[in-house]
């Protein structure tokens, strides 16, 4: 196993990259934002996922070994949120609302297990670069079960966590059918 060595620094927005080396498979994983990602040149060895607004588009071109667009708010919600929306009698969808959610992150978890062993760089965007994307560069990162990486505290520290939970277990976050879980308070007298 060999640390890729990156390539020089060209231009002042690079220096804004979120770099996650990777050592296994020669990978190089790199989140970055929207305008960074259409600098980005399409190679056969790179891979990208591109991840936008609901309704929105990003023209990254073809070219790519592997392209995943995606479409998803960067929006935070936990099991607590959507227990408070059955308890008022409200159905809590998160892809009504353009919420990331099980549905939304299954197909970057196939395209992410069937990169191919040719692909030697991952790009994952989203409009700021810093949440979601984040968030899937560090899945990504520890799926492929890379143990040295620069970035991932700073992943961490600035991730979509819901986005980051959802890719871990898909199915960690239960959507109860609607006032199930007031007609239970209700028994018990709460």
């Amino acid at each position: 196993m060999q640390v890729l060595v990156g390539r020089a620094i060209s231009s002042k927005s690079e220096l804004n990259l979120n770099v996650i080396w990777m050592v296994r498979n020669y990978m190089r994983i790199v989140y970055m934002s929207e305008a960074d990602a259409l600098n980005e040149i399409p190679a056969v060895d790179r891979a990208m996922i591109s991840i936008t607004e609901p309704g929105r588009s990003c023209p990254i071109g073809a070219g790519w070994g592997a392209l995943l667009h995606v479409r998803f708010c960067d929006a935070e919600y936990d099991q607590e949120m959507i227990d408070r929306f059955a308890y008022r009698n409200k159905r809590f969808i998160p892809e009504e609302k353009g919420f990331p959610a099980a549905s939304t992150v299954t197909p970057i978890i196939q395209f992410i297990k069937g990169l191919d062993a040719g692909i030697s760089e991952l790009i994952v965007h989203c409009h700021a670069g810093q949440r979601r994307s984040a968030a899937v560069a560090l899945y990504a990162s520890e799926e492929i079960a890379c143990s040295q990486f620069s970035r991932a505290k700073a992943a961490r520290e600035t991730m979509n966590v819901t986005v980051y939970n959802l890719l871990k277990d898909p199915s960690s976050l239960k959507i109860p059918k609607v006032g199930i879980i007031r007609r239970l308070l209700d028994l018990i007298g709460k």
